[in-house]
């Protein structure tokens, strides 16, 4: 991590409020009591595009579009992970399936509902993470952006920056549980490059850039009792509203 050196504090006056945008959107359930079946369909009330099982390793992967992106659900014996992601595509954007405040409801809107069925019943952890992007003109514009979130002065001059800290919170919702708060903060770089190798390799246009932040919030390992479905449904609620904190507030204890 590289930070202020003593020189001149970086100005945010420019700054815009351009929503974060949604690379990716995931929820993991740890030690389910049931393994679930149908899990794609059961999200979204249709078939997916496409099944793939790996018997060996007890993995059952559906995919298919919804709600502008991909929906992945991949379950093993011990886990499940939803994943709405991007759909290929070869625009030269920044990628992204849509505005935060439009994308994060729905998706945990769905994972909830399911969550209330008859699929589950308990199991150890639940987390949800979400990848957000936030285009910006240059890597100087993307600190002063990061700087209104982060509680320490940036360097304008300084390169490669990437700061990671996890704040722990008890949950309001069960006793004695705490729940991990893991932010990830960057600027990122596209570039779009034309040519085949062994040949010479272009650019085609200047670089994307933009603001990346990871976010992770989990139920912490030390809990070992199990949590039942609406237990589960209570926390997601309570790790989406961690979330939204982090992500239009900052880096806060």
């Amino acid at each position: 991590m590289e930070h202020g050196r003593g020189t001149e504090p970086l100005s945010i006056s420019t700054i815009t409020d351009a929503p974060w945008l949604v690379e990716s959107a995931r929820l993991t359930v740890l030690n389910p009591e049931k393994t679930p079946s149908g899990l794609w369909q059961g999200l979204t009330g249709s078939s997916p595009e496409s099944i793939t099982q790996q018997t060996l390793h007890g993995l059952t992967r559906e995919e298919g579009p919804w709600e502008g992106g991909l929906l992945v659900t991949e379950v093993r014996p011990d886990r499940f992970d939803v994943v709405l992601g991007l759909s290929p595509t070869s625009e030269r954007v920044i990628p992204s399936i849509g505005a935060v405040d439009d994308v994060l409801p729905k998706f945990t809107a769905v994972c909830s509902a399911w969550l209330a069925g008859e699929h589950l019943h308990r199991a150890s952890r639940i987390a949800l993470g979400s990848t957000l992007l936030c285009p910006v003109e240059s890597r100087i514009m993307g600190y002063e952006r990061l700087q209104r979130f982060l509680p320490f002065q940036l360097d304008a001059e300084a390169q490669d920056f990437f700061y990671q800290i996890n704040r722990r919170r008890a949950s309001e919702v069960q006793t004695s549980l705490q729940l991990n708060r893991l932010s990830r903060w960057s600027v990122a770089q596209w570039q779009f490059l034309h040519g085949t190798l062994p040949g010479p390799i272009t650019p085609i246009a200047e670089a994307l850039t933009a603001c990346r932040l990871d976010v992770d919030i989990n139920t912490a390992p030390e809990f070992t009792r199990a949590l039942d479905s609406a237990t589960l449904q209570a926390v997601l609620a309570e790790l989406r509203v961690l979330m939204v904190e982090i992500y239009t507030k900052g880096d806060v204890k």
